[in-house]
């Protein structure tokens, strides 16, 4: 965020880096974690790059549930769980799916229960995603490494 004429964030590096008027190129990227600040040299102004909002779906593949876990588990429930194939927070998934917070919140609880997806804290939010059981029953291949691990995992 910006407080007065300062970039201030508790990823960055502790410390101040006088830009003498040069500026700061800011880089969001669908690749980063956390916050890196690259040091410029010379005319290059140093570099922020941070993790892209909005990435969610950026590495999905198209197509949802199959008609049998639609049955199993209801339209909802496994559009959901096809949906945190990459980690996902209640905001993000209410967004994606026009269920309410609370709705994809009681749905979340009930696959985690279930044993299908789990939840991992990262600062203030938590992020769901699918675990083997239900990567398998999207017809997906436990044994292959998870494509998108939450971030700080």
């Amino acid at each position: 965020s910006w407080t007065g004429n300062r970039l201030v964030s508790a990823e960055l590096p502790p410390g101040e880096l006088d830009l003498r008027g040069g500026g700061v190129t800011l880089v969001p990227s669908a690749f980063a974690g956390r916050c890196l600040l690259v040091a410029g040299r010379g005319a290059v102004p140093p570099c922020v790059i941070y993790p892209a909002r909005a990435v969610g779906t950026l590495w999905e593949c198209a197509g949802g549930p199959g008609d049998g876990l639609v049955r199993l588990l209801g339209r909802s429930r496994a559009g959901l769980l096809a949906a945190v194939t990459s980690p996902a927070t209640t905001t993000q998934l209410a967004a994606r799916t026009g269920l309410s917070p609370a709705a994809v919140s009681q749905h979340l609880s009930v696959l985690r229960d279930a044993g299908l997806v789990t939840g991992h804290r990262y600062g203030r939010e938590v992020h769901y995603a699918a675990v083997d059981l239900g990567r398998a029953l999207l017809g997906e291949d436990p044994s292959q490494p998870e494509a998108h691990p939450p971030p700080g995992r």
